[in-house]
């Protein structure tokens, strides 16, 4: 991922449709690099880029071939899928192997530029996390909080008695307070360090990809599942499962989350 000017990769067998994506994008700061199809996007993808634009009709590789093959050789790069209106069905089989978003076509330039911000901005929390996974891995608790009110100082106290417990923790507060900080902290200084942290952020998914990014799904699934997928629940078995604004959970989700939080199984 590049530090400065976000990379985007699109690839799309319509050379209008790449020019006017690669325009607004540009517009919005992106630099762009363009294929005719899914093998030429994947040939473009590098440690620089930040988000990958598909097509998802194409010749020679189509978008979900590429999409299979990104979340296997680039896992953790967000997609973003390119759809026409009669085809949102398409677009959530996509997002079901892994896309972040879709776009439907003719698309508008603002929906355009905030997708793709979107997905930068995700792109950089996971790097950030996986940094953050790195520094603290093998060499005890690097992340520190430093309180100064008497409030936070008691905040922090309470977090590092909870650490120690194998137990579910409620986090509240107004947004921007900290949260995530504190749940890193929490786990930092768990006997749980050596493992995982991951986030699922309740708010960014639909119901119906939602309930896949949290426990997976199996090999047929559903049309298009060609692989098994491993949900963020199982990814954080030994280590800190962190659900960011869980109130915005769907609630014919919160049974299955209830029965994995109580049970400690799925």
């Amino acid at each position: 991922m590049s530090e400065e000017t976000p990379h985007l990769v699109l690839a799309d067998d319509d050379e209008t449709v790449r020019n006017l994506v690669a325009m607004h994008a540009e517009r919005g700061g992106f630099t762009v690099h363009a294929g005719e199809n899914g093998a030429e996007a994947l040939d473009l993808v590098n440690d620089d880029t930040d988000v990958v634009l598909l097509d998802l009709q194409m010749p020679v590789l189509d978008g979900f071939g590429a999409l299979e093959r990104l979340t296997q050789e680039h896992p953790g790069l967000p997609a973003v899928v390119l759809t026409s209106v009669d085809e949102t069905s398409e677009a959530v089989r996509a997002m079901k192997l892994g896309a972040l978003d879709y776009l439907t076509k003719p698309f508008d330039p603002d929906e355009l530029l905030a997708v793709l911000r979107n997905a930068r901005r995700l792109r950089t929390a996971e790097l950030e996390n996986e940094q953050l996974r790195e520094a603290i891995g093998g060499r005890g608790p690097e992340v520190e909080i430093v309180a100064v009110s008497e409030s936070m100082q008691e905040v922090v106290g309470q977090a590092a008695k909870v650490a120690s417990l194998d137990s579910t923790i409620l986090l509240t507060g107004e947004s921007g307070v900290g949260k995530g900080m504190l749940a890193r902290h929490i786990h930092a200084n768990s006997n749980r360090r050596d493992q995982s942290f991951v986030t699922v952020s309740c708010p960014t998914l639909p119901r119906e990809l939602l309930e896949s990014e949290l426990f997976g799904h199996e090999k047929g699934a559903f049309t298009g599942a060609v692989r098994r997928r491993r949900g963020k629940v199982e990814l954080a078995r030994g280590g800190t499962l962190f659900l960011d604004e869980i109130g915005d959970l769907p609630i014919d989700l919160q049974p299955k989350l209830l029965n994995v939080l109580q049970e400690r199984q799925f």
